[in-house]
């Protein structure tokens, strides 16, 4: 079935433009995807891209452009699963060429990171978008700077078995998905942390510059591990009972869903069974096993969420965006306290400037 190819207002890569004739759209199909893509900052956007990676995330994203994959009557755009790789790639390739040359690319602190760097790049593929989310994860598992939490998972990702592999990515903070998909690369994200780690205890500091920031939601196993520290690094206090440690006692094994910093606690992808060979050494055996809780344990009782953290958890993507906008208009010398005091006035300022625009566009068309 022909369409009528009625141009777009970007300029496409040829290759993209083939997957668009491919699937009969017009050129312009995507367009209000890319004003959108266009209209975010670089943390969200690469949020976006890292999630439209992964089967299990992706959903999410189209919806944000008013996309789909399925069919259904939310007014979405229906489009073909085939297509959601080439668009990611667009996405990233329009906000570099009009944005941000610099798009996706590590600044960092030292020449000697950047070496390490190039040597992983080359090992790991020509995947930007997934290369910059994990040094994003990297970065932040770095900033823990737990040596033993950091040994482990050197030696998981450089193990030979799936499950330990999968157990030092759980470590460094994906979630279980995102895990999966790199099991094949855990050798060369850990010998990259490996090195890292050398040159930090050699230069000290952060491997990359300071003005870095993350907009991953998972910092170690849990993914608000560290949400107490970032919402207080802008300025939002929470009540001083959500800094206090579980009631639980220390020594309560947990699943491998739950945490991977325990040191004993082994570390399994839970899609595979347990494997028990009369050959593994005794330590491996140990690995292996999930040791039962004592009678006077299993009855304990946990104490309650604060219900600030619940609001928090049950918006994290909501509150992952405003962490990364406070980030960007702090970094543009704007007073945040003052915009929120003068919402209104400023919201009827930028209306009547974007009319402006508006007018004047028709103008300039003409």
């Amino acid at each position: 079935m022909s369409v009528q190819n009625e141009k777009s207002r970007y300029n496409l890569r040829s290759k993209f433009k083939l997957q668009l004739e491919r699937f009969s759209l017009s050129e312009n199909f995507f367009d209000s995807c890319f004003d959108s893509a266009i209209s975010m900052s670089s943390n969200m956007l690469k949020k976006k891209l890292w999630d439209m990676s992964f089967k299990e995330s992706v959903d999410g994203v189209l919806k944000f452009f008013g996309l789909s994959v399925n069919e259904g009557g939310d007014g979405s755009k229906r489009i073909n699963p085939e297509l959601v790789l080439p668009l990611r790639n667009e996405l990233r390739w329009q906000y570099t060429t009009n944005i941000d040359k610099n798009f996706l690319k590590p600044s960092f602190s030292l020449p000697c990171y950047e070496e390490a760097y190039t040597k992983f790049s080359k090992e790991f593929g020509t995947d930007q978008i997934l290369k910059s989310g994990i040094i994003t994860y990297l970065e932040i598992f770095l900033r823990l700077d737990d040596r033993s939490l950091t040994e482990k998972t050197i030696y998981l990702l450089k193990s030979k078995r799936e499950n330990f592999i999968y157990g030092g990515l759980r470590n460094i903070g994906m979630k279980s998905y995102e895990a999966n998909l790199f099991i094949s690369k855990g050798e060369v994200i850990g010998n990259f942390i490996s090195e890292c780690y050398l040159l930090s205890e050699e230069n000290g500091g952060s491997i990359m510059e300071d003005n870095v920031t993350s907009q991953v939601e998972a910092t170690t196993a849990s993914p608000f591990a560290n949400l107490g520290h970032l919402l207080k690094d802008k300025g939002i206090e929470l009540p001083e009972f959500c800094e206090e440690e579980s009631t639980i006692t220390p020594n309560i094994p947990v699943s491998c869903e739950e945490s991977f910093s325990t040191p004993n606690i082994p570390i399994q992808n839970p899609s595979e069974s347990s494997q028990t060979e009369g050959s593994v050494s005794q330590h491996t055996q140990e690995l292996d096993k999930t040791p039962e809780l004592p009678e006077d344990e299993k009855n304990l009782e946990v104490a309650p969420i604060p219900e600030v953290l619940e609001q928090i958890m049950g918006n994290a993507a909501l509150v992952d965006d405003f962490i990364n906008i406070y980030d960007e208009v702090v970094k543009a010398g704007l007073d945040v306290n003052y915009l929120i005091s003068k919402r209104d006035a400023v919201k009827t300022l930028l209306d009547g400037y974007f009319g402006l625009l508006e007018e004047a566009s028709k103008y300039l068309q003409k």
